[in-house]
């Protein structure tokens, strides 16, 4: 019986090895926001208990978007990229830990443009507005809970105005930036259909 073989990426699966090969993409985005949470411990803005849960819960969700991307458990949902899942996990983490950085929350928000850029590689238009809303929601629920928890040292004017519309128009500037790189990256390693009926009988794929 021939024994079956394991790796990084899976053999003669090029759906799932592109898929991987973006996933990995992102997880690079995913340690520079750690990198930034280590940093504002380190400054004093996040404790202990905080900088330690943010990094293990970002560490072990990756993990698990690796094990269920190879074990092929995502062909079952709708989009097999888990591109909406992983986003919001990180930005549900990446609100947590802005909730308790006090003077350093609106540096949070920038982190959002690396959300948006691994969007890039699968959402539409459509996709990014309900990120956006989702996003700007999420943003909400954690000013509402300064306000209710921590009223004394919470400006809600502030919160408004300083750290959601102006990170938000900086991220839209930086996103013009970005866009042209990757979207070059999105045309050459997915073209729809097309590319990936291509990648799976071994030709190039039309130009």
């Amino acid at each position: 019986m021939k024994p079956t073989q394991w790796g990084i990426f899976p053999v003669n699966d090029p759906e799932q090895t592109l898929r991987l090969r973006r996933f990995f993409v992102g997880s690079a985005v995913y340690l520079m926001t750690i990198a930034f949470v280590l940093l504002c411990w380190a400054l004093g803005f996040l404790n202990d208990r905080v900088a330690a849960i943010y990094t293990a819960s970002m560490v072990s969700a990756n993990a698990i978007f690796y094990a269920v991307i190879r074990s092929g458990l995502n062909k079952r949902f709708k989009d097999p990229s888990l591109t909406a899942f992983q986003i919001m996990v990180s930005a549900g983490q990446g609100m947590t830990a802005m909730y308790f950085a006090g003077l350093a929350r609106g540096a949070f928000l920038l982190l959002g443009v690396a959300l948006f850029s691994f969007g890039m590689f699968r959402l539409n238009t459509r996709g990014f507005l309900k990120l956006a809303a989702g996003m700007l929601s999420a943003h909400a629920l954690m000013v509402a809970a300064l306000m209710v928890f921590h009223p004394q040292t919470t400006n809600l004017g502030l919160e408004v105005c300083k750290r959601s519309m102006n990170p938000i128009l900086s991220g839209a500037h930086k996103l013009r930036t970005l866009a042209p790189s990757l979207l070059r990256w999105r045309n050459k390693h997915e073209d729809g259909d097309t590319y990936l009926g291509a990648a799976r009988s071994g030709s190039e794929p039309a130009k």
